[in-house]
């Protein structure tokens, strides 16, 4: 469908072009502007200039997709530094400037006000998208054997700013369980955690904590995750096997120093958990 005038599709992001200023020297420094960048159609995109505190201002201009890959140079560490409270005025209206003054990127524009629940929803979108592609690109770079470039990657999503929702816990949840399965225990305990403050109520969580924690060989601290679960849940059949299973190792003695790794294999012989 085609969009009408002044109205844009999904988000794509934030982009920037470089423009030369001049230092505190006299000399010259290379700086960005920064833009908003939208879905606009087919190999269409819509673009807004963003001023010194990230709001966007000025009018929406309409670029061909061949004239803006070759211009604007995406900056997917945006929602990283910058906090929440920039993006929501991604969805902000924007009041029109001078064409002479746009181009001149010395616009002044007083910020429009906003609907909230359109800026709310910019922002869920908006860091959904940027968690989905960190993630994307962390599996990718575990496939490939990259750990500690994944690791990096993976530790950028801890990093972003909220507002998360519930959504988002899926999220957190998924790369928790990639972490661990890497060998990565301390992350993917953070990756846990971080779900837990989206939902503190999911004993499913305390639940992938203690497996972690299992993993590790920090039993006593694994074994008290798993009960705050099944204070939760007392009907949590896999956390009360999993319960049973560590206080039989424990009392054969079959684990004696804590620091070492568990096999997972022989657990596994005995119950799924």
């Amino acid at each position: 469908m085609k969009l009408r005038k002044n109205e844009s599709g999904p988000l794509k992001g934030v982009y920037s072009t470089p423009f030369e200023a001049k230092g505190k020297d006299g000399g010259k420094v290379l700086r960005k502007i920064y833009w908003g960048v939208w879905e606009a159609g087919v190999d269409v995109y819509e673009i807004q200039p963003l001023n010194q505190n990230m709001v966007p201002i000025g009018q929406r201009q309409r670029i061909a997709a061949s004239a803006f890959s070759s211009q604007f140079t995406p900056e997917p560490d945006f929602f990283i530094k910058r906090p929440a409270a920039g993006v929501s005025d991604m969805a902000a209206p924007f009041m029109p400037v001078t064409p002479d003054a746009l181009g001149a990127q010395t616009v002044g524009a007083k910020q429009a006000e906003s609907d909230a629940p359109q800026e709310s929803r910019a922002v869920f979108e908006a860091v959904s998208r940027e968690m989905e592609a960190l993630q994307s690109e962390g599996r990718a770079q575990l496939r490939r054997g990259e750990t500690a470039k994944a690791v990096d990657t993976f530790r950028r999503i801890l990093a972003l700013q909220g507002p998360f929702e519930p959504e988002h816990k899926v999220v957190f949840n998924g790369c928790g369980i990639d972490m661990r399965k890497a060998k990565q225990f301390e992350e993917a305990i953070s990756f846990y955690k971080k779900a837990m403050e989206v939902d503190q109520a999911d004993e499913n969580l305390y639940h992938n904590i203690a497996r972690a924690l299992y993993d590790k060989g920090d039993l006593d601290l694994a074994l008290e995750y798993l009960r705050l679960g099944l204070s939760m849940n007392p009907d949590f059949k896999q956390a009360k096997l999993f319960v049973r299973h560590i206080e039989k190792t424990r009392k054969a003695g079959e684990l004696v120093n804590v620091d070492k790794p568990v096999h997972k294999d022989a657990a596994k012989k005995v119950y799924r958990f």
